[in-house]
């Protein structure tokens, strides 16, 4: 075990056990509503009733109830009951409500029962010397509290489960003090002498057992998944799923090929066992069961999770899979189970959530299973599934094909109906087109561009061009429109020329002018009759006036300098104080400016206003770089002269300065001498570094050599004499023999630290190391003076430390190179160590603190001066303080007129101003000094300042005017009086211009168009009206003489070349209007392209929409039928696996267990040891087990219980500790959840081990959120590969589901949109209570929101009393004011009761977010509580919803309802303020709101599409257009997730509600994955939630399209409820899409199987057959030899033992039995005769060579032979125990040998015998055949 997982281990283990002193199970506390006491009747007695009897005793209660003026329950005329409490009757009644509504949600929520009648109190100390005494309780009675009405009394009954001792307190009592309670039997022992036997076991201690009895709720079961943890080490060790989770192993992938995997292809209708429907989305996570894989199933709400955990389940069943499912939630186990039951599963099924584990229940069905009727599925059944396959293939190859890219264009069949369907008002041309399909959109729209230029030149040739009517024309094609508008526009513009030809003559020679009759001329008379028309009757002197001009020009200048004033003085007015027209606007002006262009001169930037907004901060900018540089300058100032270096005096020599400061501080590190200066020297002393670092550490090395091996005065030695004498005379031989060489090695040994001897060689050795650390040491001491002053203090000679040593040269070598100048002082400094480090460092520190160069182009960037980084820098600070003043100056003078503004502008705007105010003075000044002149100028028509100024310029420019017009026209003068003075003229003249104008508006647009057909139009104007009237009617009707301009020729010519020549001419042969010529050509290109293209697409071909109906019909009837033949399948392959009881009656194995409880009467085996005793049976006969963690651990102690699937649900809500019992027993794990769900949370734990406390519970989840911990399925999406469903159902209106879908779920669920987009009592309302108030400081409740709440529950119960509901609340402390106010109203209206029954499949119930997942009910009325309090103030704390992953508690509670939630709230969505919130969950509440309120529009800015006009495909769009033709309101893309309607059509009368939905086979038809979803499913579902879907096939709607608009107008009208319309032949048009019945036939699905084919086998032993008598004569009358006699015997008799062949051959050879002689000669048989033949064993077993087939052979009945235990060779054995074992359900191996042994025949079994039997099953067990659980015997196999 790895450590990981054993820390994990130990953290879970520590997680279930809980003896703190907040667990009531060791400090028991009595709290207000907690627990009841009761004090009669007697302890004894209570049990007696209870225990014993099992009776039902009835707590006190009142008669009549009444409500006070506070809502409170007032309980009069109290009946006794059978029992006394310490409690009133009002709190009795309260508490016994309160301990039954937790008792019953924590078995709905968590599967187990938490009350208790608690018999005996142990009151105990944890120190001797302590005063605090512990009470705990002793004997837990499990029971039910149950109530009939609102006003019935409670009673007590006695639950199911077994009666336990407090195994919580045993086992600290065990752990903590060594003492361990006796045991108790219920059956037989009384409470009160346990509590005595208890009372002796801690008398010593000095603690006290009370006896007293409580009912409370208590939990203590977690201590079973503790143990069960703790004796399954090994199996969690060996899980892989744990491995992973706790991180021992690599996350489990999924094979790739399982990844949208295509169901329909790969998997065929016999191979699956769904019994119910399955998306895509559930086919996918089906098939990850199926492969084994472990993986996280993620079920958004309402989206089948339980639909598709029972088909998993049914899969695995149907596999001979065991599956162990499991839920905290009842709600989940029961939806599962329900669904398994109405499939025909549930006898396969055991349920054992722990509060239903009633023992007789469990074995009725137990029994049951036993007597099952076998069945088997029909033939005819399964052929039914051959055809679906067929059909649902044909379905798929019809969309397939219709999608298929294909052919040049690479485009589908689909898209080329959509084109055409886009063409069908084109005309129809036929041509050929060869090879369609083999054209590329290339060459097609080369095509078309071609065409699309030709139908501009549609035209013909003319023969000449001289007399051609349309010479110079500009026209460059011809086109059909053209030739249409040239004989429309001539003809009705000529008849009007003719008048207006007369009218001219008329009016000339009425007033006496001749004006020329052309249409110039025109011109001209109307604008002579309209200007005498607007005579101003002007004096006639004015006429002749040569001043006029003048007079006007003045009376200009007077009109615009009286307007000047005016608007400038307001424009002033509105922006400045009045003292700002005091000033001197041009003084003001000129300071400004100047200092305005200094500031430009000397500041980059030109644009003023973009300066004067800037100046104060570029002014502080500049200031505060020049005072950082600036100081840096003054520090280098007062460090150069320390250094004996030049002061910096510009930028860069100061940069250069911080460089070398920097490399300084370096340098000052190391320790140089004067040598290291000069650069030679420098780069000699790095290169001897090497050879001196060799020297002296080869010097050291031999030192240390010798040093190791001899004394240290070895090195003061003379050696070299000795030296000399080894060299020289102690070489030979006989220096043995020489006295002084035995000396010289006696002196060299004695220096040797350990002693011993030196040889030549060894001396010679040592004394050539002593002569080399001579040489080197010479050569160092030597050396040494030089070395020193090299290196300086580094050297230390052998000593120096050569590497750092060579750190400081490098560091040196790169520093010295930023000393760009190095004075004597500077070096001596460096040299001697004194450096002013303190300076240096401090202003590295200043230097480093801003960047000098950024800083420094900065301050380039800003100044418009010449400087670099070599300017003095003195020079460049006088220049910046220089900038400083006038800016300073600048921005006082500025800031002085802004405070005359009453707004703030820019520099422009003020200069402009300024300009304003000086002009307004000038001309206010000039006009003063002309108001004389002006009055002597204009007499009448001057008026002083009420003088019109602009009727007066009209009259002088009227006169102007008329005097250019008489000297234009030569008007007479008699006219031109007339025109001043005479009114009927003026009248005449003005009838006229309107006649006139009116004509010649009425030919202005035909002359301009006909004007602007030729080059040289302008001269037409000059033509005589009746002249060009000719012209025209010559052009109208020579038309084709305009081929001439138009290159037709060139264009059809390449249009042959691009071979459309064909079409060309029957484009001219049908005179086609020129906007189709491109599309006729299209039309007949996609038709033909279709015809070449469908052979190769059989599937669109050959389709009929009357047989596409029949057989998606078909298909769906199929579909559907395929999940009953499934259940019956499976129930087939179920039931063959279970054991047939009566077979193997001398069985002794479980089945003989079970059957021995099955016949009890009474004294049942409790069920935990049942299970324990059954478990390889009772997993045989239900294969699916369904419980609660809790009821794993409890029951399933056996370590036979092996699953092959877990499946978790609801698995966000587990605690990874809780679900690892569950998992270790699984080979492969589904957990099943929704992460966007509710967490596990102490809510329960909570309620039960706090109530003892009076701690209050919701205040505790609103200010902490210590109860979120992680869950199984959080940890599980880490490390395994998920898979989640995606179709929502639940919902019957989309907004249900749309918030969280979008919010949450990032609109990846497909949701299916409503028919009716708004309705009463449908999707999400919201209920706004004005007056409701939050209790904060008091209760923490709203109680006029709660009446408001049962108000709406009971209109609801009106409204719809056959719909379920459910309340849900924020939390507990409003769960409880909402059902005070329903009791109440209860209470006043009892006949509303029968809607509060708690049976009903769907009962009413009041929960709070904590516990609400997993229910649904068809109305949600959602109770937010929260509101502003008595004072009116609003706080951000929305208890639960404020947490982390609030917004997953929101998330459940909204998703819940099936028709309509209501929420109910006392605030509005400002009132949630989103900048006092960090909570998600609350922001989410207030955008909740917001949709209730809304509806969709409120989440507009996130949805993922629009309610645009949009369309998928062309086809589309084509019918969208037909049907508002027809005038039908069309909507399109109708809903608002991924899944949408192609188009509805609204209902004309009815608000809101769509008439009818209309598919199309494109896009979103495509998309489904399966044909189920795609034929079926979707639209069972939208016909589900009420709408009416019509069908288009496109393939049809090309081929006889009026047929096809028919039937669907015919669809359209009946939804509507209009009378149908008749097609053309009178016939009906088809309804919807129904054009053919189904005609699948009704079959039996499956048959009994009677008892009599059923064949009993047994064990399937052969019986044994023996060669006896022997036969010895051969087929032709011959004896045989013994060899052939013994081949026979073995060849039947297999292995056989050797004294058995020689008994059964002895008759052979004239003898009785098996003598010597006879071994002898079977042996000479094996040696000589069958050598190499047989084989004989080393227990004497002998068979033929290679024979393995192993048999097991019983006794014959008709032959009286019976084997010896020892004739049965062990591999028989073996086989025959491991047949036995695999036939037997958990069978220990002693009766595993008796019954191998009655079956070989052996009605005793002797100790012979068993040792035999048991020799071989050791055998079995060392080899791994078999193994030992929980003391039986299975068999190891792999499926």
């Amino acid at each position: 075990m790895g450590q990981k997982l054993h820390n994990c281990i130990e953290i879970w283990k520590k997680l279930l056990l809980d003896f703190g002193k907040r667990n009531r199970l060791i400090n028991f506390l009595e709290g207000k509503r907690s627990n009841v006491k009761i004090t009669t009747p007697s302890f004894d007695r209570l049990w007696e009733l209870i225990v014993v009897n099992e009776r039902e005793i009835v707590f006190p209660y009142a008669k009549k109830v009444q409500v006070d003026d506070e809502g409170e329950e007032v309980y009069e005329t109290a009946v006794k009951g059978d029992i006394e409490t310490n409690k009133p009757i009002g709190d009795l009644q309260k508490t016994l409500k309160a301990l039954r509504y937790k008792a019953n949600t924590s078995i709905e929520e968590q599967g187990i029962n938490t009350l208790y009648l608690t018999f005996g109190m142990l009151k105990w100390k944890e120190r001797d010397d302590s005063s605090q005494v512990f009470s705990s309780p002793v004997i837990l009675v499990p029971v039910r509290l149950l109530i009939e009405s609102i006003t019935s009394p409670y009673r007590l009954v006695l639950h199911d489960d077994e009666i336990v001792i407090n195994p919580t307190l045993s086992h600290k009592l065990d752990n903590d003090f060594g003492i361990i309670m006796p045991d108790f039997d219920s059956t037989h022992d009384s409470p009160t002498e346990y509590i005595e036997k208890l009372q002796s076991k801690v008398e010593n201690k000095s603690w006290d057992v009370e006896k007293s009895t409580h009912l409370t709720n208590l939990s203590f079961l977690k201590i079973n998944m503790y143990k069960d943890l703790d004796r399954n080490e090994e199996k969690i060790n060996a899980n892989p799923v744990i491995a992973a989770l706790v991180g021992e192993q690599d996350p489990i992938q999924v094979s790739e090929e399982l990844n949208n995997f295509d169901h329909d292809k790969l998997t065929r209708p016999i191979d699956t066992f769904q019994v119910v429907d399955a998306d895509s989305s559930q086919q996918d996570a089906i098939l990850l069961s199926k492969k084994g894989v472990s993986f996280v199933l993620q079920g958004p709400p309402g989206t089948g999770k339980s639909q598709t955990i029972t088909n998993i389940i049914a899969e695995a069943i149907a596999d001979g899979k065991k599956v162990l499912f499991v839920s905290e939630k009842m709600a989940a186990l029961q939806v599962v189970y329900n669904r398994l039951a109405s499939v025909g599963l549930a006898d396969f099924c055991l349920t054992l959530h722990s509060h239903k584990a009633k023992k007789k229940e469990i074995l009725c069905d137990l029994a049951n299973s036993i007597n099952i009727d076998r069945t088997r599925v029909r033939d005819e059944a399964l052929a039914q599934l051959d055809l679906l396959e067929r059909k649902r293939n044909l379905l798929n190859e019809y969309q397939e094909e219709l999608h298929t890219p294909t052919s040049g264009l690479n485009i589908s069949i689909y898209s080329v109906n959509g084109k055409l369907a886009k063409l069908e008002n084109v005309p129809d041309v036929v041509f050929s087109i060869p090879d369609a399909d083999s054209v590329t959109s290339k060459l097609l729209n080369e095509k078309i561009y071609l065409l699309d230029e030709l139908s501009k030149t549609v035209g013909k040739r003319s023969e000449d061009y001289a007399d051609n009517v349309w010479r110079e024309s500009s026209i460059k094609f011809l086109t059909n429109a053209l030739r249409h508008e040239i004989d429309s526009n001539v003809a009705t513009t000529i008849p009007r020329m003719k008048e207006l030809a007369e009218q001219h003559s008329s009016i000339c020679s009425e007033l006496g002018i001749k004006i020329e009759s052309s249409l110039i001329g025109v011109d001209d008379l109307i604008s002579i009759l309209s200007f005498v028309a607007k005579s101003p009757f002007i004096p006639i002197e004015w006429i002749t006036d040569q001043n006029i001009d003048s007079l006007i020009d003045s009376a200009c200048k007077y009109k615009a300098q009286v307007e000047q004033i005016v608007t400038t003085t307001r424009e002033l007015n509105d922006k400045y104080r009045e003292q700002f027209f005091d000033i001197d606007a041009v003084k003001r002006k000129e300071v400004l400016c100047s200092l305005m262009h200094q500031l430009q001169t000397r500041l980059n930037g030109s644009d003023c206003n973009w300066l004067s907004q800037n100046i104060d901060k570029i002014n502080k900018e500049i200031t505060s770089t020049n005072d950082s540089i600036n100081s840096l300058f003054e520090e280098a100032k007062l460090i150069a002269p320390k250094l004996g270096i030049i002061t910096p005096n510009t930028v860069e020599q100061i940069i250069v300065f911080a460089k070398s400061i920097q490399a300084l501080a370096d340098i000052h590190r190391v320790h140089p001498t004067r040598k290291w200066f000069d650069s030679d020297e420098l780069i000699r002393i790095k290169s001897e570094i090497k050879v001196l670092k060799s020297l002296h550490n080869t010097v050291l090395e031999s030192r240390n050599s010798i040093l190791s091996r001899f004394d240290k005065e070895i090195l003061d030695w003379e050696f070299y004499p000795v030296l000399q004498r080894f060299r020289g005379e102690y070489k030979s031989f006989f220096r043995v023999f020489n006295g002084q060489y035995r000396k010289d090695l006696k002196q060299l040994n004695a220096f040797l630290s350990n002693g011993g001897k030196l040889s030549y060689n060894d001396a010679i050795e040592v004394l050539n190391i002593l002569k080399g650390i001579s040489d080197n040491q010479a050569i160092i001491t030597t050396n040494a003076q030089l070395y020193s002053e090299d290196y300086g203090d580094c050297y230390v000679g052998v000593n120096t430390q050569w590497d750092v040593l060579c750190n400081e040269l490098e560091t040196f070598e790169q520093s010295i190179c930023h000393l760009h100048t190095i004075t004597s002082q500077l070096r001596d400094l460096i040299v001697q160590g004194q450096l002013p480090i303190s300076d240096i460092v401090h202003f590295n520190t200043h230097y480093s603190q801003f960047n000098i160069e950024s800083v420094f182009e900065q301050l380039m960037s800003i100044l418009k001066y010449n400087f670099d980084k070599t300017t003095q820098w003195n020079d460049i600070r006088k220049y910046i303080e220089k900038s400083h003043v006038i800016a300073a100056e600048f921005i006082s003078e500025l800031q002085d007129l802004m405070n005359m503004r009453k707004a703030y502008c820019d520099y422009e705007s003020v200069i402009s101003d300024l300009n304003l105010l000086s002009s307004l003075k000038t001309i206010e000044g000039e006009l003063v000094k002309q108001k004389d002149i002006i009055c002597s100028l204009y007499r009448d028509y001057y008026n002083g300042i009420e003088t019109d100024w602009d009727k007066l310029i009209d009259a002088l420019k009227y006169a102007v005017d008329l005097r250019n017009l008489i000297n234009l026209y030569e008007l007479p003068e008699s006219f031109v009086r007339d025109i001043c003075e005479d009114c009927e003229t003026i009248s005449y003249c003005n009838d006229k211009s309107l006649i006139m104008s009116k004509l010649k508006n009425a030919l202005h647009k035909d002359i301009e168009w006909f004007v602007s057909l030729f080059n040289n139009g302008s001269d037409f104007y000059r033509y005589n009206i009746l002249d060009l009237a000719n012209r025209m009617s010559l052009c109208k009707d020579k038309k084709y003489l305009l081929e001439e301009w138009i290159d037709y020729c060139t264009n059809r010519e390449r249009c042959n070349n691009a071979g459309l020549g064909e079409y060309v001419i029957k484009v001219e042969e049908m005179n086609i209007d020129s906007n189709y010529i491109a599309d006729a050509y299209l039309k007949r290109f996609y038709h033909l392209w279709l015809d070449a293209v469908l052979p190769h697409f059989p599937a669109v071909q050959n389709f009929r929409a009357r047989i596409q109906s029949q057989t998606i019909n078909e298909f769906c009837e199929l579909d559907k039928g395929q999940f009953k033949i499934a259940q019956a399948r499976v129930r087939e392959r179920a039931l063959s696996r279970i054991p047939d009881f009566n077979s193997i009656t001398g069985a002794r194995d479980e089945i003989a267990i079970l059957k021995r409880e099955l016949n009890k009467q009474r004294r049942l085996m409790p069920l935990r040891k049942l299970f324990m005793a059954i478990p390889n049976l009772v997993t045989s006969l239900r294969p699916c087990f369904m419980m609660s963690p809790l009821s794993v651990s409890v029951f399933l102690e056996a370590q036979s219980y092996d699953f092959d699937m877990v499946i978790f649900d609801e698995a966000s809500q587990v605690h990874t500790e809780d679900a690892i019992g569950a998992i270790m027993r699984g080979k492969q794990v589904i957990i099943v959840g929704d992460t966007k769900q509710l967490p596990p949370t102490s809510f329960f734990s909570t309620s039960l081990n706090d109530e003892g406390f009076d701690v209050d519970t919701d205040e505790t989840i609103e200010d902490s959120d210590a109860g979120a911990y992680e869950s199984i399925l959080d940890e599980a999406v880490a490390v395994l590969p998920e898979r989640s469903l995606r179709w929502h159902y639940r919902s019957r209106h989309e907004h249900l589901i749309a918030f969280s879908n979008i919010k949450i779920y990032n609109s990846q669920l497909i949701t299916f949109p409503s028919s009716t987009e708004k309705a009463p009592d449908y999707g999400v309302e919201y209920v706004y209570v004005n007056d409701g108030v939050y209790d904060r400081g008091g209760k923490k409740n709203n109680v006029i929101e709660a009446k408001k709440v049962a108000d709406l529950v009971f209109e609801h119960f009106k409204k719809y009393p056959n719909r379920s509901l459910g309340v849900v609340t924020f939390s507990e402390a409003q769960q409880n004011a909402v059902d005070t106010a329903i009791r109440q109203k209860r209470l006043k209206d009892p006949h509303f009761n029968q809607f509060f029954i708690e049976d009903k499949d769907e009962p009413f119930f009041i929960k709070n977010l904590e516990n609400v997942q997993g229910d649904e009910r068809d109305t949600i009325i959602f109770s937010i509580g929260y509101a502003k309090d008595s004072k009116g103030i609003m706080y951000m704390n929305f208890g639960p919803l404020s947490r982390e992953g609030g917004y997953r508690r929101l998330n459940v509670a909204i998703t819940r309802a099936k028709y309509n939630v209501k929420l109910v709230g006392s605030i509005v969505p400002t009132d949630i303020d989103l900048d006092k919130v960090s909570s998600e969950g609350v922001k989410m509440l207030r955008s909740y709101i917001e949709f209730a309120q809304q509806g969709i529009i409120a989440l507009e800015k996130e949805l993922t599409f629009n309610y645009d006009l949009v369309f998928d495909s062309p086809f589309e769009e084509a019918v969208y257009d037909f049907l508002q033709s027809k005038g039908y309101n069309v909507v399109t893309q109708v809903g608002c997730s991924g899944f949408r309607i192609d188009m509805a059509v609204k209902h004309p009368t009815q608000s809101g509600k769509f008439a009818i939905g209309i598919e199309c086979d494109g896009a979103m038809y495509h998309s489904s994955r399966t044909a189920r979803e795609r034929d079926r499913l979707r639209q069972a579902v939208l016909e589900d939630m009420g709408w009416t879907i019509y069908r288009i096939w496109s393939t049809d709607w090309i081929k006889d399209l009026k047929t096809e608009e028919g039937k669907l107008i015919n669809a359209i009208e009946k939804a509507l409820g209009h009378a149908v319309s008749k097609s053309e032949d009178g016939d009906f048009v088809d309804d919807y899409n129904n054009d053919a019945d189904t005609i699948i036939p009704i079959i039996d699905i499956e048959e009994k199987v009677e008892p009599s084919e059923v064949v009993d086998t047994g064990y399937g032993f052969e019986l044994y057959k023996r060669a006896y008598p022997i036969n010895i004569i051969d087929e032709n009358g011959n004896t045989k030899e013994g060899y052939d006699i013994a081949w026979d015997i073995i060849s039947l008799e297999q292995p056989i033992h050797f004294e058995e062949l020689c008994r059964r051959i002895a008759p052979a050879y004239g003898r009785q039995k098996a003598t010597s002689v006879v071994r002898e000669t079977v042996r000479d048989i094996f040696r000589y005769k069958l050598n190499g033949m047989i084989t004989e064993d080393k227990n004497e077993f002998v068979r033929i060579k290679d024979f393995t087939d192993i048999k097991v052979r019983i006794p014959n009945p008709d032959d009286d032979y019976l084997r010896p235990i020892t004739y049965i060779c062990d591999e028989e054995l073996a086989l025959a125990m491991k047949t036995i074992a695999q036939h037997s359900f958990g069978i220990t191996p002693d009766d595993l040998f008796i019954v191998t042994a009655r079956e070989f025949g052996f009605k005793r079994t002797g100790e012979n015998i068993i040792n035999s039997l048991r020799n071989v099953y050791k055998q079995m067990l060392n080899n791994d055949e078999i193994v030992e659980i929980d003391g039986k015997v299975c068999v190891e196999h792999t499926r």
